[in-house]
Protein backbone atom coordinates (compact mmCIF):
# COMPACT_ATOMS: atom_id res chain seq x y z
CA UNK A 1 0.00 0.00 0.00
CA UNK A 2 2.74 2.21 0.80
CA UNK A 3 3.36 2.28 -3.21
CA UNK A 4 -0.22 3.32 -3.84
CA UNK A 5 0.32 5.97 -1.11
CA UNK A 6 3.10 7.39 -3.30
CA UNK A 7 1.73 7.92 -5.78
CA UNK A 8 -1.57 9.37 -4.75
CA UNK A 9 0.94 12.26 -3.48
CA UNK A 10 2.85 12.41 -6.55
CA UNK A 11 -0.84 13.09 -8.25
CA UNK A 12 -2.35 15.52 -5.80
CA UNK A 13 1.53 17.33 -6.08
CA UNK A 14 1.14 17.41 -9.74
CA UNK A 15 -2.57 18.39 -9.60
CA UNK A 16 -1.73 21.75 -7.12
CA UNK A 17 1.40 22.77 -9.58
CA UNK A 18 -0.87 22.10 -12.76
CA UNK A 19 -3.67 24.60 -10.83
CA UNK A 20 -0.62 26.90 -10.08
CA UNK A 21 0.56 27.06 -13.57
CA UNK A 22 -3.02 27.55 -15.04
CA UNK A 23 -3.49 30.61 -12.91
CA UNK A 24 -0.10 31.80 -13.93
CA UNK A 25 -0.99 31.86 -17.37
CA UNK A 26 -4.24 32.97 -17.41
CA UNK A 27 -2.96 35.89 -15.37
CA UNK A 28 -0.33 36.45 -18.28
CA UNK A 29 -3.12 36.39 -20.64
CA UNK A 30 -5.19 38.73 -19.30
CA UNK A 31 -2.25 41.16 -18.56
CA UNK A 32 -0.98 40.40 -22.35
CA UNK A 33 -4.64 41.72 -23.67
CA UNK A 34 -4.04 44.67 -21.57
CA UNK A 35 -1.05 45.18 -23.30
CA UNK A 36 -2.06 44.69 -26.56
CA UNK A 37 -5.22 47.12 -25.92
CA UNK A 38 -2.33 49.98 -24.39
CA UNK A 39 -0.29 49.31 -28.06
CA UNK A 40 -3.18 49.56 -29.93
CA UNK A 41 -4.33 53.08 -28.06
CA UNK A 42 -0.85 54.60 -27.84
CA UNK A 43 1.08 53.56 -31.13
CA UNK A 44 -2.15 53.54 -33.55
CA UNK A 45 -1.35 53.92 -37.29
CA UNK A 46 2.57 54.92 -36.10
CA UNK A 47 4.70 55.36 -39.44
CA UNK A 48 7.41 53.03 -38.63
CA UNK A 49 4.76 50.29 -38.27
CA UNK A 50 5.79 49.91 -35.25
CA UNK A 51 2.30 49.38 -33.53
CA UNK A 52 1.77 46.34 -35.94
CA UNK A 53 5.40 44.73 -34.58
CA UNK A 54 4.03 45.13 -31.16
CA UNK A 55 0.33 43.66 -31.60
CA UNK A 56 2.45 40.86 -33.87
CA UNK A 57 4.75 40.13 -31.25
CA UNK A 58 2.00 39.98 -28.25
CA UNK A 59 -0.41 37.99 -30.50
CA UNK A 60 2.17 35.64 -30.84
CA UNK A 61 3.19 35.62 -27.14
CA UNK A 62 -1.05 34.75 -26.19
CA UNK A 63 -1.07 31.91 -28.95
CA UNK A 64 2.10 30.45 -26.86
CA UNK A 65 -0.01 30.70 -23.54
CA UNK A 66 -3.21 29.73 -25.22
CA UNK A 67 -1.18 26.70 -26.32
CA UNK A 68 0.16 26.42 -22.86
CA UNK A 69 -3.16 26.50 -21.00
CA UNK A 70 -4.45 23.75 -23.37
CA UNK A 71 -1.65 21.27 -22.39
CA UNK A 72 -2.05 21.94 -18.94
CA UNK A 73 -5.62 21.56 -19.16
CA UNK A 74 -4.51 17.85 -21.30
CA UNK A 75 -2.46 16.97 -18.06
CA UNK A 76 -5.19 17.49 -15.50
CA UNK A 77 -7.51 15.62 -17.83
CA UNK A 78 -4.68 12.22 -17.99
CA UNK A 79 -4.48 13.19 -14.14
CA UNK A 80 -7.98 12.57 -13.17
CA UNK A 81 -7.91 9.49 -15.53
CA UNK A 82 -5.44 8.05 -13.53
CA UNK A 83 -7.06 8.65 -9.95
CA UNK A 84 -10.04 6.88 -11.29
CA UNK A 85 -7.72 4.16 -11.56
Amino acid sequence: MSILRDVIQEVNALRYQLQQQEGYITGFLSSNNKQMELVREALQGSRNGHDQKMLAALQQAEDSLKKSLREIQEAQTALMRIEMI
